[in-house]
């Protein structure tokens, strides 16, 4: 489907975002990583529309990623930081008349907060299996998209999350570090 622009157009009219959306929902990391990426591109392709975006709430299941997504899981990490930015990209000025983007912004930043803590922890526990190296993509990631969700005017996130308020919640990165 994916760069067959009829089928794209297609799987979007039909509302192919709310399959997606509910695939990031899902427990299977591998479900995740394949809706992350195939709405990545639907994004960067400028096929999906603000109206779809909320109705479906896509940032919510953006937030609910970033907040899940082990560190560890590299490869991962990256493609959701990556449809953070193509959703910034496409609709940081609507998301801003709302609570939306400053609500992704701290979901990001709390995302960024806990990479460099897991490195501090990875450095004082001398963790040979993974370098610090390994995560500098995900950090450059990280750097771009709150730079972009930067927005004059915007208005304050709401309490708590996008995910808690869907039930997501955070996931206890501090647990999933210590695991490794």
């Amino acid at each position: 489907m994916r760069h067959h622009r009829p089928s794209e157009l297609a799987f979007v009219t039909a509302g192919g975002l709310a399959l997606l959306v509910h695939a990031m929902l899902s427990r299977d990391e591998k479900y995740q990583e394949k809706a992350a990426s195939l709405t990545r591109h639907l994004l960067q392709e400028g096929l999906l529309a603000f109206s779809q975006v909320e109705k479906y709430d896509l940032p919510g299941a953006v937030a609910g990623l970033l907040e899940r997504t082990p560190f560890t899981n590299i490869q991962f990490g990256e493609t959701v930081v990556q449809l953070a930015i193509a959703l910034l990209q496409q609709h940081r000025a609507t998301m801003a008349k709302g609570p939306v983007l400053a609500g992704l912004r701290q979901t990001l930043l709390d995302r960024q907060r806990g990479l460099k803590e897991m490195l501090r922890e990875m450095e004082k526990r001398k963790v040979e299996d993974l370098l610090p190296e390994d995560f500098s993509t995900q950090a450059a990631l990280l750097e771009e998209a709150l730079s972009i969700a930067k927005f004059p005017g915007m208005k304050p996130a709401d309490s708590g999350t996008t995910a808690d308020r869907q039930g997501g919640g955070k996931a206890p990165q501090q647990a999933k570090m210590l695991a490794m």
